[in-house]
């Protein structure tokens, strides 16, 4: 990776990590996530998809390359910000355009999919339980 670390990581050590869902995803972490969000956007080569971010400590979040989960270190949980359907604009074959994003619907993708909503609160059910 050739950018600095002061590239996409906050002064708090924390950063936003989009990860394409699919057979083999794409990461990026940025400062803000609709920057991590259009980077996977221009790394992946698709013209619609489902993209997932977190926000983290740097260095205790672990994509997996193969389905796009993820692992973390003991009390480093991430935050889920959001589930979103990522999509090139219209006639933007070459993806020149930002891409257009919006957080996933019931439905987008399949019928058994967590739409945003579900997928957040999925977690804070986790954290009541505790």
């Amino acid at each position: 990776m050739d950018e600095k670390k002061s590239d996409y990581v906050l002064p708090n050590g924390y950063t936003f990590i989009a990860v394409s869902m699919g057979l083999y995803g794409v990461w990026a972490k940025a400062i803000d996530p609709i920057t991590a969000i259009t980077n996977v956007f221009y790394e992946n080569g698709k013209d619609k998809y489902c993209v997932y971010v977190l926000y983290a400590k740097d260095g205790e979040v672990e994509v997996d390359s193969y389905w796009g989960g993820y692992t973390f270190n003991d009390g480093h949980k991430p935050m889920r910000v959001g589930i979103y359907t990522v999509t090139a604009q219209e006639h933007d074959l070459l993806h020149e355009h930002p891409p257009l994003i919006e957080p996933v619907k019931l439905g987008d993708f399949n019928k058994d999919h967590d739409d945003c909503r579900e997928w957040i609160l999925e977690v804070q059910e986790e954290f009541e339980e505790a």
